[in-house]
């Protein structure tokens, strides 16, 4: 997904409560404007989630994604979810918008990554080329 289709950030900072349970970290579940998500775990695992046809992008955000972090965190021994709802303003429609508003939220840190290559060790060069 690009940064322009993002509609929400669903974040949870958290310390473990039980022995044994995950390290602090953060979960960040990135909501698009189509309803689907990215889901970025504390230990970088990044998951993308289609949602059901149907769903609102409202229930998407509020229901969908808060329980999604609720649920996390009871598995992982954390007894309270401190859960934030980042909405993207309507007035921030650009990806350099989003990017600038991302930013601007307390407590997160954005790092913009190059592309991952494709193929087998690196990216696959122009056709009638050799790599």
């Amino acid at each position: 997904m690009i940064i322009a289709e993002l509609a929400a950030l669903v974040v949870n900072s958290f310390t473990p409560h039980e022995p044994g349970g995950e390290e602090n970290g953060t979960l960040m579940i990135f909501v698009w404007r189509d309803c689907a998500m990215t889901i970025k775990f504390p230990s970088g695992r990044r998951m993308y989630v289609q949602s059901g046809e149907g769903q609102s992008l409202d229930s998407t955000i509020h229901e969908i994604a808060v329980q999604a972090i609720t649920k996390y965190c009871q598995g992982a021994g954390i007894a309270v979810a401190e859960i934030r709802v980042h909405m993207v303003p309507p007035e921030a429609s650009t990806g350099e918008q989003i990017h600038a508003w991302l930013q601007a939220l307390p407590g997160i840190s954005i790092t913009v990554l190059p592309p991952e290559g494709i193929g087998f060790g690196g990216p696959v060069p122009p056709a009638g080329q050799a790599g």
